[in-house]
């Protein structure tokens, strides 16, 4: 099993890691936006079992990520307090105002949707300069 051995690969991993799209990750690592692409499928190719590996050790497992994402989809946050109290010099709270946390709820889904294929994979448009067509000349080495 192959370990990342450059900066930019760790890196690369690392952003993956956060939630970066692979492309993302790529230029953040350092490589630039023209490779970024070929950099990631490189790098993606042939590290997936080193970074499987390493989650496998720390307990990440598939069914372990789907028990958080589903903990995630019914997500709250506290907003408020009732029946304030003062206990010496400090107010204190026996109830609290939870509401559903959208922001993370919808992270939830995205991560879901993205897990499933339902985006569709990124696209592309490229041309010359102003906004033409490109001039493509491939020259082949004998």
């Amino acid at each position: 099993m192959k370990k990342p051995k450059t900066r930019k690969q760790k890196e690369f991993l690392k952003n993956l890691a956060t939630g970066d799209t692979t492309r993302q990750a790529a230029i953040k690592a350092g490589y630039a936006p023209s490779s970024a692409n070929h950099a990631a499928k490189f790098v993606t190719d042939n590290y997936r079992a080193y970074v499987e590996k390493a989650m496998q050790d720390k307990g990440i497992t598939f069914e372990f990520l789907m028990e958080q994402l589903h903990g995630c989809l019914n997500a709250t946050k506290i907003t408020g307090y009732l029946n304030n109290k003062v206990k010496g010099t400090e107010k204190v709270s026996d109830e609290f105002i939870e509401t559903p946390d959208y922001y993370v709820r919808i992270k939830a889904i995205d991560i879901s949707l993205k897990l499933q294929g339902a985006y569709p994979a990124e696209k592309r448009e490229l041309s010359g300069l102003g906004g033409g067509p490109m001039d493509v000349k491939i020259t082949y080495a004998n």
